[in-house]
């Protein structure tokens, strides 16, 4: 049985918002945690506000990024366990050193990670194919 305050809905809609709760528990945990929200090292309150919108941002762009490498691995028959803590981690370990000649890409170098770290460079290359051509 869920109680609620909100008299316009009915006990079947009530249910479907209490099943889509533990989607902003997580949103809230993702900022808290990969995202740091805090601890914040502004006073202002425009700037708190600014600090807290980038953070939602963030979170957005990265379920958005999440969302794609899902799509990705479903539309290739792939079955892949990923979470937001492994594909933060993905974008955590690649640094890419990119040389330029007149303002063109001439070559880009992608650090060799250890044989540990393989999972993740998968993760990272999928989501490079995966966004290939997005433009936002």
């Amino acid at each position: 049985m869920i109680e609620t305050n909100i008299t316009n809905i009915d006990s079947k809609e009530a249910n479907e918002i209490y099943k889509g709760q533990w989607k902003v528990e997580e949103g809230f945990r993702t900022l808290k945690s990969a995202i740091e929200v805090r601890p914040m090292y502004v006073y202002k309150d425009e700037h708190i506000q600014s600090h807290v919108f980038l953070c939602f941002l963030s979170l957005i762009v990265l379920k958005y990024c999440i969302y794609k490498l899902k799509k990705f691995y479903k539309d290739n028959g792939e079955i892949q366990k990923l979470t937001m803590n492994m594909f933060i981690d993905a974008l955590k370990l690649i640094t890419i050193t990119t040389k330029t000649v007149n303002g063109k890409v001439v070559s880009e170098i992608k650090n060799n990670l250890d044989p540990e770290h393989k999972e993740l460079n998968k993760i990272y290359c999928d989501f490079q194919y995966a966004v290939d051509g997005l433009s936002l």
